[in-house]
């Protein structure tokens, strides 16, 4: 019995830990999945950091987090949210979801959206102007 994978599927379960390799592989296959295994990592080259059960994207974000827990300790924000989806609906349609990085309430009880951005995509662009056009809401970018 042989099962075909791409490599995208094998480095995710090897990354897993939930597949080893189980007989012989030809010279060829074991070049494929040393390439494979070597290629693995962020698109944007930064490494996902864990703190308080969450996982960051960068350590930029970790950072900032540390920040906003201080922050919330001084009474100067509140209702920190980690991580909070935004559906984004048009004409009764959902369209994307933007996940945020934080989300909390400023001193003077506004909703704040923050996202730590390095790199802005187009698909960020596109769903920062969704949220401003269907929700009214402005996205805080902290570089």
């Amino acid at each position: 019995m042989s099962i075909r994978l791409s490599k995208r599927s094998l480095k995710k379960l090897l990354k897993e830990k939930k597949v080893v390799a189980v007989g012989e592989l030809s010279e060829s296959a074991k070049q494929a999945l040393t390439r494979a295994v070597k290629r693995s990592g962020s698109k944007f080259k930064n490494r996902h950091v864990r703190l308080d059960g969450y996982t960051f994207d960068s350590q930029r974000e970790a950072d900032r987090y540390g920040e906003l827990i201080l922050l919330a300790k001084a009474g100067k924000i509140s209702r920190l949210l980690i991580h909070e989806r935004h559906p984004i609906t048009v004409n009764g349609h959902l369209v994307a979801i933007y996940e945020s990085d934080f989300t909390y309430l400023n001193e003077h009880g506004r909703k704040v959206i923050e996202d730590v951005k390095g790199v802005r995509t187009e698909v960020y662009k596109i769903k920062r102007a969704l949220m401003k056009a269907t929700l009214g809401i402005e996205i805080v970018e902290i570089d």
